[in-house]
């Protein structure tokens, strides 16, 4: 079989194995990760109460020798333990059971164990679900991190808006801004938002707006791309600030499809794939038609550009950690 014959099978591969269709059937995916950490925001002022969400999202049942069953910890860049909430909350000594998922509901007045507040900078919000006892290891955690200062002007807050149009659309965040998850985008009720599991090869977490428990939502990582299912034409507006994501992208030994993101674009494909070598196949969805237009490295067709809000197929023969 000649290059044009395989690149025919590849796109026809593509076609069947992407088809944005398949999502739907996905909705009972099993979670990958145990807790989920979020805060309200990112910058916070100082004195300013920062709310802290740990969300577990995998079902469980636990049991526990006191009241304490979720708690949360706050270091500071070195590691160092800054507060404990553990150290100043007093747990009824009696059984109790947890059967997740749940979400916890924290606030943290930015001072330390001592009683002092803390200094600006950033700090390392922890998450935990806990122990059988509440000073044991945790049974889960997750962590999210935050900045504590005020905001200089140099770095003002950024706002780019995402347009979705009716049907399925591939996207991903086109600003560095942690702290979204499929529940706060702010899509329409109904809204249907999936990942990819490139270490598995199939179709990962799915969140349905209004419909699925807040717990069962999941972080929107910078750089990653994803699908999400709108009933009408939409646009959501994210703010953040500029950045060029740090990529880790992890196939099977065989190689694998990752679905990423391009913040920092517009970048044409041909010069993307230039500087990493062994990427094969570079695809985009046109969420306008429903269909994809595939880029072959080596071959000038479809030299398409690679846009900020918008997530791309790649095929990589290994894992690469780029740059």
């Amino acid at each position: 079989m000649g290059i044009r014959g395989r690149v025919l099978s590849q796109f026809a591969a593509i076609l069947v194995v992407f088809s944005p269709l398949a999502l739907a059937c996905n909705a009972g995916s099993a979670e990958d990760s145990a807790v989920v950490v979020t805060t309200d925001k990112v910058i916070y002022s100082p004195g300013e109460s920062v709310a802290i969400n740990v969300s577990l999202v995998e079902p469980i049942f636990a049991s526990f020798s006191s009241s304490c069953q979720s708690y949360f910890v706050v270091e500071d860049q070195s590691g160092e333990h800054i507060y404990d909430l553990r150290l100043h909350v007093g747990y009824c000594q009696v059984l109790t059971y947890l059967v997740g998922p749940k979400s916890f509901l924290f606030a943290w007045n930015q001072k330390d164990d001592t009683g002092h507040w803390v200094s600006d900078g950033t700090y390392n919000v922890s998450g935990f679900i806990a122990g059988y006892h509440p000073m044991d290891d945790p049974i889960a955690g997750d962590y999210t991190s935050i900045t504590i200062g005020e905001q200089p002007s140099s770095v003002a807050v950024a706002s780019y808006a995402v347009n979705f149009v009716q049907g399925w659309n591939s996207f991903s965040l086109p600003l560095l801004a942690p702290n979204y998850t499929s529940d706060s985008l702010g899509l329409p009720s109904g809204s249907i938002v999936v990942s990819w599991d490139s270490v598995n090869q199939h179709w990962g977490k799915t969140f349905i707006v209004g419909s699925s428990p807040p717990s069962f939502a999941f972080p929107i990582a910078y750089g990653v791309g994803y699908f999400a299912y709108v009933a009408a034409a939409c646009s959501v507006t994210i703010y953040g600030q500029p950045g060029t994501p740090h990529y880790e992208w992890i196939v099977p030994s065989w190689g694998g499809w990752v679905l990423a993101g391009f913040p920092q674009g517009p970048i044409r494909v041909s010069d993307f794939v230039g500087t990493i070598p062994g990427i094969s196949l570079v695809v985009s969805y046109d969420a306008s038609t429903g269909m994809y237009i595939t880029y072959v490295a080596g071959m000038p067709i479809n030299d398409f550009a690679l846009l900020p809000g918008i997530g791309y197929w790649i095929y990589i023969p290994r894992s690469i950690t780029w740059p």
